[in-house]
């Protein structure tokens, strides 16, 4: 459980370190610390650990790429793209060192992940990287209209000194080139089409009654549950991870990463780490988890949220079970809505359906209706009941957030004199 948040730490220390190299104007930066902070709660924010030994989870040439003397670093407008798109990359770089660099050969490269020839490549010389910051240095374009996807794929830029200045050409010796610095990014490829139909033999729905009448029938039944029809213990999750500890920050939503059976044949279609990186985003920013651990049944999820340590609740945006006649497949992620634009949801949609058409969809898993009914609650029973509460700021009360809240002394309204009153707008029998 310790590997997916400190993937994730890492891909969060080198987005924010570099967003700062890449901005004109700041000097540089400071890490409040490179270690695990055991006081105010404890704060694992380290590469180190709090006896200042490696964690292990990045080595110090993959910490090197993005935080060194000379950074190579590239302005990529999305990291999601689909096979209408060109890809386009403004390179750049940030360079501390103490003298300029001269007779520079910069050369990128543009590889799905588990191959190793490249898509596409190229390279160009530079004759000198002045002292600080140059944001142009060229821009790359690639289409993607034949490209293999969906697929992970990763941009790499390389910054080579030539040993035998002025002799650069596409044919010149490797041998006589020296290594001074290299970066690389993520992105993620997608059809720019694709079938999201359900296949008659899958019922996919938002409504739990109608997936139960489904389950007894014995039928295959994909249930995503919108997002306010999860009880108070389902919390939102996160696509950053949090800030310090939830001790000195306390909110709801407490996500450290995600942990993805990426052999899982449900994520056949779906490419991925085992961990959280950028193309989950997403699907998180509007997601909350179930509390799998309201089950009495042990479920073994196909993905899992790493809740922080000070409440570790077991949190399954993705889980399968056997329930009542039928075989059941829970997504808390939308991949309802909008899927127009929304190529990752509608890659996972099509993803799970597959699967749940498959013969592979067997659950080894049992859960009683009785078990799961509870995990369903209406959040927003107080709207549907038309409620009003004066003053109207302490509306927040009861709108089913408990990350908001309402005090009176804030408030806007001079409650002098005033009840503070509730009114049902409907008839309640």
């Amino acid at each position: 459980m310790n590997s997916p948040p400190e993937n994730f730490q890492a891909l969060c220390y080198k987005e924010d370190i570099e967003a700062v190299t890449r901005t004109v104007g700041l000097a540089g930066y400071q890490l409040l610390d490179l270690h695990d902070y055991l006081g105010q709660g404890t704060a694992l924010v380290g590469v180190l650990d709090a006896f200042w030994d490696p964690r292990g989870y990045i080595t110090p040439a993959e910490w090197r790429e993005f935080c060194n003397p000379i950074v190579p670093l590239a302005w990529i407008t999305n990291r999601i793209w689909t096979t209408t798109n060109t890809f386009s990359a403004r390179l750049g770089v940030a360079h501390f060192g103490p003298i300029p660099v001269t007779n520079l050969v910069v050369k990128w490269s543009l590889s799905e992940s588990t191959a190793n020839l490249p898509i596409a490549s190229g390279e160009f010389f530079a004759w000198a990287i002045r002292l600080g910051k140059e944001t142009n240095l060229c821009t790359i374009a690639v289409p993607l209209k034949n490209v293999h996807v969906p697929a992970k794929y990763i941009f790499k830029v390389q910054f080579f000194e030539l040993r035998e200045p002025n002799q650069f050409t596409k044919a010149h010796p490797w041998n006589k080139r020296t290594l001074v610095a290299q970066n690389h990014w993520p992105i993620w490829i997608y059809p720019a089409e694709i079938d999201t139909n359900v296949p008659p033999n899958v019922f996919l729905t938002q409504d739990w009654c109608e997936a139960e009448k489904h389950l007894i029938a014995g039928d295959r039944v994909i249930f995503v549950p919108p997002i306010h029809m999860l009880n108070w213990w389902c919390p939102p999750l996160d696509p950053v991870p949090i800030f310090w500890n939830r001790q000195m920050n306390p909110q709801w939503n407490r996500m450290l990463g995600l942990l993805c059976n990426k052999s899982h044949p449900a994520l056949a279609l779906f490419p991925t780490e085992e961990y959280y990186e950028w193309q989950w985003s997403e699907l998180v920013s509007r997601c909350r988890a179930i509390n799998i651990g309201q089950l009495k049944s042990p479920v073994t999820p196909i993905v899992l949220a790493i809740d922080d340590w000070n409440r570790n609740w077991r949190l399954a945006p993705i889980f399968e079970a056997r329930v009542a006649n039928g075989r059941l497949l829970v997504c808390s992620f939308d991949i309802i809505n909008q899927l127009d634009n929304r190529p990752v949801a509608r890659q996972l949609r099509k993803s799970l359906v597959t699967y749940a058409a498959s013969r592979d969809f067997n659950p080894k898993s049992n859960i009683s209706l009785d078990e799961l009914r509870p995990l369903w609650f209406n959040n927003f029973t107080m709207k549907l009941l038309r409620a009003q509460v004066i003053p109207p700021e302490a509306g927040l009360l009861m709108d089913g957030n408990p990350n908001t809240a309402w005090q009176a002394r804030f408030s806007q309204t001079n409650l002098t004199n005033q009840q503070k009153v509730t009114y049902i707008g409907i008839q309640v029998p």
